[in-house]
Parts: C-alpha cells; structure tokens; sequence
C-alpha cells in the first residue's frame, strides 16, 4: 500500500512554489503572465513611445506628415501641378494659334484672335491660381511671403499680355502664344517653389523682396495702362480707317 501523504488526496491540486515572501515565484507572473518584470506599466510604456513614433511619422493630423516632411511633400506637390499646367496651357495655346491661322484664310481668324486674346490668358491664370499659387498660399504661413506670393504672380501675368495680345496675328501667334504661357507657367511655379522652400527652411522675407515686390506691381500697372492706351488707340485707327473707306 502507498503512503497518502506522499501521493496527497485524489483532486488536490499541486502546490505552486512561491518566493522568499510568499508570492509569485517569478517576475512575470507578478507583472501580469507576460514576462515582463515591470509589469503593466512597461507595456502601457511601450504603447506610449510606439503612438509618439507614430504620430512623429504622420503628423498631429493623423495622415499630413509634419515640419519639414510635410514642407518637401507641398514642393513636389508644386512641382508636380506646374507641369501639369504647363501641358494643358500649352495645348490651348497651340490649338488657338493654329486655329485662328487656318481661320484667317476665310476672313474671321482676327475676330477669333480677339477673342482669345481674352479667353486663353483667363484659361492660363485658372490654371495657375488653382494648381500652383493656392497650394503655396495653403502651405505659407508668413502674411508678408503670402502677399509676394499673390502679388508678384499677378505682375508676371500681367506682363505677359503683351504676348497673348499677339494672338490675332497669323502665324506669328503660332510662336507667340506658345512661348509666353510656357515662359509665364514656368516663372510661376518657379517662385512658388522658391518661396516654399525658403518658408521650410525658416528663411524670413529679405527687406529687398519687399521694394522688389513694389517696384513688380508698379512696372506691371504701367505696363497694363500702356496696353490699354494701344489697345484703344488701335480701336480709334480702325475705326478712323474704316470711317475713311465707307464714307457715310
């Protein structure tokens, strides 16, 4: 016959070894079963350090990166939509040109120039201020760089009406229209870049932009007057010339 004692009662469960005072025989248990000899609160720490390595990567809004990761995302951003209008651009310059050419030939190609005189420069500047000068307006912070960044793209679209006055001329417009939207698309979003990465780099306003930025809004502001005065002056020599042919 077997000695109870050392076999113990039917159902009796083992005894668990215990520590020198009586509790969990390992750190992992007394940490909560995972091992771990600080218990919940390193786990809760980890979480805390793996979130904070997270919301470094994707920023405080949860899917914008931040600081200068998010700075470099807008620059290619521009970058990207500055080709994307210059295609686009490019295309209806070049369709107008050939355009009003080939119309020319039954008489209604300067009528058509006239028109596109106005409608492909409004096309273009959408174009820009949509896709290129908003998103750089969004990403700036500084009130100064924002009024460049409105003011000095609005001077260079303002000089390059001369070129789209071009428009009602045959064939000639065919190199015209084309090199001054590519020449305008590419300043723009040259500036645009230039200003953004200045912005990302903490680069404030040099006091010289600021008499530049006068000097670009009054030269484009003379320039616009210039062309309105030829414009009417163009308007009364047709009207004189016409005037001269059929005599009332």
């Amino acid at each position: 016959m077997s000695d109870p004692s050392a076999t113990g009662t039917a159902g009796s469960a083992v005894p668990r070894p215990t520590g020198p005072t009586g509790g969990a025989a390992n750190a992992g248990e007394a940490g909560g079963g995972n091992g771990d000899p600080e218990g919940p609160a390193s786990g809760s720490g980890a979480r805390e350090n793996a979130g904070s390595r997270s919301s470094h990567r994707t920023g405080p809004t949860g899917g914008r990166p931040s600081g200068s990761d998010g700075a470099g995302s807008t620059i290619l951003h521009v970058q990207r939509n500055t080709r994307r209008v210059l295609w686009r651009a490019l295309a209806a310059a070049v369709g107008s040109a050939l355009l009003v050419s080939a119309l020319a030939v039954v008489g209604v190609g300067a009528l058509l120039g006239l028109a596109v005189v106005v409608v492909l420069p409004a096309f273009v500047g959408l174009l820009l201020r949509i896709g290129v000068v908003g998103v750089a307006l969004r990403a700036t912070r500084s009130p100064l760089r924002k009024l460049l960044l409105r003011w000095v793209p609005r001077s260079m679209f303002i000089v390059s009406l001369w070129g789209f006055a071009q428009a009602p001329v045959p064939l000639w417009n065919a190199v015209a229209l084309p090199v001054t939207t590519a020449m305008l698309v590419l300043a723009v979003g040259h500036y645009c870049r230039w200003q953004l990465e200045r912005e990302a780099k903490g680069i404030p306003v040099h006091r010289r932009e600021r008499w530049l930025l006068i000097t670009v809004v009054a030269l484009a502001l003379a320039l616009a007057g210039l062309l309105v005065l030829t414009a009417v002056f163009i308007g009364w020599s047709i009207h004189h010339a016409l005037g001269a042919l059929f005599p009332d």
